[in-house]
């Protein structure tokens, strides 16, 4: 039997959100939390982001957020687990209240510096 080293999904992560205004008024996103969508992982509770950024209608903003995952007691099993997808949770504000926005989004690899 091998074990890894370190596992490669462990360690801090950039994540880079994009969100795209299709409301016909602009909207503040006020703050976005990030959660990881397997239990082999886990992530710091510092996945919290505030923002208070305003997108006009049709604009498309990005969102940095840097993430740091450890493995969870089961060390083999989180070595054997990939990062595909997070949970998000935005919490928004608009002319007529507050919102938030929920879901769960699989990952794109970006190469940096392309």
């Amino acid at each position: 039997m091998r074990f890894r080293e370190r596992d490669p999904q462990a360690g801090t992560h950039l994540i880079r959100v994009r969100v795209r205004n299709e409301s016909d008024q602009p909207i503040e996103i006020q703050s976005i939390r990030l959660d990881l969508a397997t239990p082999d992982l886990d992530l710091s509770d510092e996945s919290l982001e505030s923002f208070g950024r305003t997108l006009i209608p049709g604009e498309t903003g990005e969102f940095n957020i840097y993430i740091a995952v450890s493995t969870s007691p089961s060390a083999f099993a989180a070595a054997q687990t990939h990062i595909d997808s997070l949970r998000l949770t935005m919490g928004c504000s608009a002319a007529d209240g507050n919102f938030i926005e929920t879901g769960t989004y699989t990952l794109g690899v970006e190469v940096l510096g392309r």
